[in-house]
This record gives C-alpha cells, structure tokens and sequence, in this order.
C-alpha cells in the first residue's frame, strides 16, 4: 500500500505595509502603496518515492498598488532556491521586475 508523501516547510514569512507615495511609471504618476513580503530562510523536505529532498529558498517580493483601486502599478520579484537530493544537486537565481 502507497503511502502519501509528507512535507515539512520551516521558515519566516515578514509582511509590510508601506505609506502612500508617489510613484512614476512611464504610463503616469500614481498614488501607492507598498505591500512588501519576504521569506530569508525557508526550507522544505520531503521523501517521495523513498527518495529524500530537500529546498532552501528565500525571496524578496514587493507590489505596487494605486491607492484607491488597488490596481498593480510594479511588481519586483527577487528568488533564490537550493535543491538537494541524494542524486540532484541545483541551484536557481531568478529576478522579475
């Protein structure tokens, strides 16, 4: 009989609200605010198969909205992951902006 697979995730997740400021995209100026979230030390394990991994990541990310309507002016996106495994060894670097 199969067994579901269990995951274990650690780590520290930090929300901020920033005050209203101005912001100048080339579409105009808007009213926003800043919504950041990051995660420095986040790690997963799991055993899938009898096979055991295991992922550090951390990630900066930080929204824009306009004051008012909420729409999305900028996102920035910061994200750097590990994966290990008995057989794998990775690692991965992105940034969206």
């Amino acid at each position: 009989m199969a067994t579901s697979p269990a995951i274990d995730v650690e780590g520290d997740l930090v929300i901020k609200f920033g005050g209203i400021e101005e912001f100048v995209v080339p579409a105009g100026t808007y009213k926003v605010f800043r919504i950041a979230l990051s995660a420095p030390n986040v790690t997963t394990s799991a055993t899938v198969l009898d096979m055991d991994f295991n992922v550090s990541f951390s990630f900066d990310y930080q929204v824009y909205l306009a004051y008012g309507s909420l729409r999305q002016i900028k996102v920035v996106m910061k994200e750097t992951m590990a994966y290990v495994s008995p057989e794998i060894l990775s690692g991965m670097s992105m940034e969206t902006i």
